[in-house]
């Protein structure tokens, strides 16, 4: 419905397609990225194996899914707060306890130049439009357009802060190339900081973080394709196979390998949204949106 009010009846039938593609893609690339994250950092601090934590955080996610959009952007509000605490704690002990803070030019940087950082920022952005999907899955929570203006408004803000915070936590060390070569950076900067309860509140966050990026992807899946499986008429048991499903297209890409998602897949997610979501929201919906107005 949201494409076909955008595009009209023909055109809109070819973008929900697009959408669910980009939306699949998403799916894999930022869930992946999530249960690989996780499926590291425990393996290496607990001891726990992959498909493990893989399973724990399918049937978790399942359960916030159960009863539907409230229950999950409460416990996704609550979560944050708690994610937004400890990484702003993290960063303050990364800075006062790590080494001397330089802001020099780094020579051995892949590429120093400001266009190249503006592209790279762009790219992470586009791939950042797909969340798109999970905003429309939890709209009906937004009860007018003030309310809608917060939520753009909060996120923005908790999304700058923490992306500044991490780069602060990781430039706490002068050798910071050989801090961002780990496969989990933070937890790099936290182990030479030495302080055993701080990783275990990281180990905490990360936990949060994975559980709001799953469960809040397959929310917006068991919204996009509850009709596909009407077949399953009890409402908890069907929402409880979607996400299933979804999670575990998510576990699978992770299985594909970090490095692999993180530098090839999130590339991909990133162009192909720029025709699908971005160029069209900007241009086509916002004169739209403007004519209606």
């Amino acid at each position: 419905p949201f494409a076909r009010a955008c595009y009209g009846e023909k055109l809109g039938g070819v973008v929900a397609v697009l959408y669910d593609i980009c939306f699949l893609m998403t799916m894999m690339c930022a869930g992946g990225l999530a249960f690989s994250g996780e499926g590291k950092l425990l393996q290496g601090f607990l001891g726990v194996g992959y498909w493990t934590t893989a399973i724990i955080t399918i049937l978790v996610s399942a359960a916030l899914c159960l009863y539907g959009s409230k229950l999950l952007a409460k416990s996704s509000g609550y979560m944050m707060y708690a994610i937004v605490g400890v990484v702003l704690l993290i960063t303050v002990l990364a800075l006062t306890h790590g080494d001397t803070f330089y802001m020099s030019e780094y020579v051995d940087a892949k590429d120093t130049s400001f266009l190249h950082a503006i592209l790279g920022a762009m790219q992470y952005g586009c791939f950042q439009s797909t969340i798109v999907f999970n905003v429309m899955s939890v709209s009906d929570v937004l009860k007018d357009k003030k309310e809608a203006r917060k939520a753009i408004g909060a996120g923005y803000v908790i999304t700058i802060v923490l992306m500044i915070c991490l780069i602060f936590t990781l430039f706490s060390y002068t050798n910071v190339f050989d801090v961002c070569a780990e496969s989990l950076p933070v937890m790099a900067v936290l182990n030479r900081l030495g302080m055993k309860w701080l990783q275990w509140l990281y180990v905490i966050l990360m936990t949060l973080a994975v559980l709001t990026s799953a469960a809040g992807l397959a929310h917006a899946g068991n919204v996009r394709f509850d009709s596909l499986f009407s077949f399953i008429r009890n409402t908890q048991l069907r929402r409880f196979v979607i996400t299933a499903i979804l999670l575990g297209i998510a576990a699978v890409g992770a299985a594909l390998g970090f490095q692999a998602m993180l530098q090839q897949g999130t590339s991909i997610v990133g162009w192909a949204a720029i025709p699908v979501i971005v160029i069209p929201a900007f241009t086509i919906v916002e004169a739209k949106a403007r004519r209606a107005k």
